[in-house]
Formats: structure tokens, sequence, C-alpha cells
């Protein structure tokens, strides 16, 4: 590493395949030149506007070896989205930033009150067999919301 300098040891991003392919300038362009005309004609209140993220999260992810690189590049390395434990976080909010109980979805059949040790506070959890979210789990997401 001393002899070439414009080398240097970094740890590579992992992400799936699937969203490497799909994230492009050109698909992330159509998304707006849809929205915004989309946007003008709803013609909503910013509070009954939402943006949210589902993201899964690996519980026992492989650990990422570092590789060399030239400085200024960033690398990603590819990694199967399907490998470990899998819990969901899916996050809410609006417009005006308001931001609501985020929902944590547990890959397990039977909810447990340690599941949300150490969970952000406000969370609220449920459990599906593969972590993932279900029309079922949604709509009880969105009536504890509707309490609130």
């Amino acid at each position: 590493m001393c002899r070439h300098p414009r080398l240097r040891l970094l740890k590579p991003q992992v992400t799936s395949a699937a969203r490497v392919k799909r994230f492009t300038k050109v698909e992330f362009a159509e998304y707006f030149n849809i929205f915004e005309p989309m946007l003008r004609v709803i013609n909503l209140p910013p509070r009954r506007l939402f943006s949210y993220d589902e993201t899964g999260l690996t519980v026992d992810q492989n650990k990422v070896c570092k590789i060399i690189s030239l400085k200024g590049k960033q690398w990603v390395s590819l990694s199967s989205a399907e490998r470990g434990s899998l819990v969901t976080v899916f996050t809410l909010t609006n417009a005006t930033v308001t931001y609501f109980p985020r929902l944590l979805v547990f890959s397990t059949n039977n909810m447990k009150a340690e599941l949300l040790d150490s969970a952000p506070p406000n969370s609220t959890a449920a459990c599906h067999r593969a972590g993932w979210i279900t029309k079922m789990i949604f709509t009880q997401y969105l009536n504890i919301l509707s309490v609130l």
C-alpha cells in the first residue's frame, strides 16, 4: 500500500443485484416525470401526501471482507438479499414531516415482547413467517395509526 498511494483499503457496500439493475438515472427521471404532473392533478394538502420506506434487514448477514480499490472509486459488492433472518422495517411520514411510529415485521410465527427490546421508541411490531409485510399486517398498522 505504501508503494501504491493511489490504492486504499475499503469495505464494499453490500446491495442486491435487483436494486443495482433498477436504480438508474433514467428510471429515477421517469418516476418524477410521472409523479409531478399527477401531484398537480390530485391537489391534496401536504398532510395527506405520504412517503414510506420498506427496508429488509438481515440479522445474521455474513461479514463483508475489505477490498483494495483506487482512491476516489466506490465499489459495490453484490449479495443475495434473501440470506439470514429478515426483519422488515416500514417507516412512514407525510409532506409536513410528521413521522409515524415505525413498523417492524419479524420473521417468526409468534410475537414476543422481547422482540421490541432495544427497538426505537414508539415502534410497533408484527410477525410473518418470512418477515414480509402483508395486506393484513399493513391494515392492522393503519388501524393502529388511526387511533393515535
